[in-house]
Formats: structure tokens, C-alpha cells, sequence
């Protein structure tokens, strides 16, 4: 059995992940917890009043669906003139089975709760009933170094199948100690304002912002700040300047000698003044993988404001 917990009181000009309103029905089971900081974001699957299906009650459901399902199986089997006992047998089984499945599914209490703070990320989850919560995540960035993020969408045959995220933090010794990951379906665009991809991304800001006064004093001391490519490789971002390291070339040009950086496809694209880009051989183009470097949000802020370079 999970901790009891109580509810906690949004403030009102907090927002949701995604940066939508919170609306006073949204139930935030669990409060934040205080090793996390001031909450910039919360988001809930739970909204007042909304209690699990009693025990009996699902219980009528399922086997109501179940039998719908079996009686549609053997409507099919009439109607099809099957004959065969394993398919005669089958698809009542299979639509009984489904439907039994559907319903349990739907008719279950499973709700998450999630907290992006200044200095980490929490969620909780109950099951069951609202009391049934437990603590599920929590994560600290002090305890982090990097964070590398990949966006897969899948095809097959053509078909979109889904999106597949995944946002890793390491150590300084580059050993993983969090991990937020998922799937949504959204061709087009994000997904709905609840889903945890909002989650995933409202962290990276939080923790991209947590950076800022590390790479100031990096700015003032060294003149520059580094973002690891993994390897030797690293990209570093100066006044006036962008610094390369790839494959052992090191490449260093004038910010007023760049005619653009831009992500395509997952890779970072950098393009000197003049640059030629062919299929076999180009000239003044440089290329990295997004999903390798190093806090890749606080990069593309740092290029803009202290170089100079807005992605395009």
C-alpha cells in the first residue's frame, strides 16, 4: 500500500507543461516535494470527484463485454457459413477475450501526477484509488552533468506508427542517473496538453535554465562554454566565435563568417559564408548529430543570445 498523501493547491498563475491553464477540477494528489525547488510547471491525469468503478460494477462491465463480444463471434460464424471447429471456436474466443480486455482497461483508476522544478523533476502515481499513490520519480539536476535527447517518429510502409522520445541526464562520469521516456501519436504536431512528452520537455527547459549561471561564469572565465559531441568532440559557443571539434579536425570561425545553423533530420547543420553543398563533396558545411550533443536547448539559447545565431 502507497503512502497517504494530501492534496495540494496550485497557485494561480502557475501553468501545465504543455503551458496551458490549470482549471480548478485538476487533482494534485500528491504535493511537490521540497527537494525539487519552486514548481515552474505541474500537470494531473486526475480531476476532482472522479472516483474507480466499484469492484462489482467492473466486474458487470466485463463480463458484459465479454459476452457481446461472443455473441458477435458467433453471429460471424452463422453469417459466414464457417465450419471449421478451430474457426468456429475462434472468434467468439477472440472477441470475447478483446472486449473483456477494452473494458478492463478503460474501466481501471490509474492516474499520474507530475512536478517540474527549479532544481528537479517528481511524479507520482496512484492506482486503485486515490490513496494508492506512490512516489514513482524523483530527480534532482545537482546530481547531473548532461542531458542528451532523441525524437524517433516510426514508419512502416510508409504509415506513421507513433513518435518515440527518450530525455537522459548523466554524471560526470557519463553513467545515466534519469531517464524520461514515451511514446505519443501525433504526426503533425505535439500531442495533447496532458501527455507526459509535455512532461519530458517542460524538464529540459527547467534544467536548460538551471545551467544559465554555470555557463555565464564560463562565458566570463574561459570565454566560452563547451558542449561535448561525445568522445573528443565537443562544439563551444564564444561572444564571437562557434568552435568545432569533429573527428579530430578542429574548425573555428567569426560569428560574422557563418551564414546559418540549422537542424534537418536530427543533424545540426552549420554553413560558412558561401558554402557549397553537394551530394559527394561540400565546402564550408559542418554536421553533428543532435541526439550527441551535450544539453542541446541551453546550446541553441547561447547561440543565439551570445553569438549572435538563431537556428533556423
Amino acid at each position: 500500500m502507497g503512502r497517504r498523501y494530501r492534496g495540494w493547491e496550485a497557485p494561480e498563475d502557475l501553468q501545465t507543461h504543455a503551458g496551458t491553464d490549470i482549471y480548478d477540477d485538476m487533482d494534485y494528489f500528491a504535493p511537490p516535494p521540497e527537494e525539487i525547488g519552486e514548481v515552474t510547471s505541474a500537470s494531473t491525469t486526475l480531476t476532482r470527484g472522479k472516483a474507480p468503478m466499484g469492484p462489482g460494477l467492473r466486474a458487470v462491465a466485463i463480463l458484459g463485454s465479454a459476452f457481446a463480444g461472443l455473441v458477435i463471434g458467433v453471429g460471424i460464424d452463422f453469417a459466414a457459413g464457417v465450419r471449421n471447429p478451430f474457426w468456429m471456436a475462434c472468434w467468439p474466443v477472440v472477441l470475447a477475450g478483446g472486449g473483456a480486455l477494452i473494458t478492463w482497461a478503460f474501466t481501471g483508476f490509474s492516474h499520474t501526477c507530475t512536478y517540474v522544478g527549479r532544481e528537479g523533476v517528481a511524479r507520482y502515481d496512484c492506482k486503485g484509488s486515490r490513496d494508492q499513490v506512490t512516489e514513482t520519480e524523483l530527480f534532482q539536476f545537482r546530481k547531473a552533468t548532461e542531458l542528451r535527447t532523441t525524437t524517433v517518429r516510426r514508419y512502416t510502409n510508409g504509415v506513421y506508427q507513433g513518435t518515440d522520445y527518450t530525455y537522459t541526464w548523466t554524471d560526470v562520469g557519463g553513467r545515466k542517473v534519469h531517464t524520461i521516456k514515451g511514446t505519443y501519436s501525433s504526426e503533425a504536431g505535439n500531442p495533447p496538453a496532458l501527455d507526459l512528452y509535455h512532461y519530458a520537455s517542460s524538464a529540459e527547459m527547467a534544467w536548460s535554465l538551471y545551467l544559465l549561471d554555470d555557463a555565464q561564469r564560463q562565458l566570463t572565465t574561459k570565454g566560452e562554454v563547451r558542449f561535448r559531441l561525445g568522445g573528443d568532440d565537443y562544439v563551444a559557443v564564444g561572444k564571437d566565435y562557434l568552435r568545432l571539434r569533429l573527428g579530430g579536425q578542429k574548425i573555428e570561425r567569426d560569428t560574422r563568417d557563418i551564414q546559418s545553423v540549422s537542424v534537418k533530420q536530427g543533424v545540426f547543420i552549420v554553413k560558412e559564408v558561401g558554402a557549397k553543398e553537394g551530394w559527394f563533396r561540400s565546402k564550408g558545411v559542418f554536421k553533428f548529430d543532435y541526439s550527441k550533443l551535450a544539453n542541446p536547448q541551453l546550446f541553441m539559447l547561447l547561440l543565439d543570445k551570445v553569438a549572435g545565431l538563431p537556428i533556423e
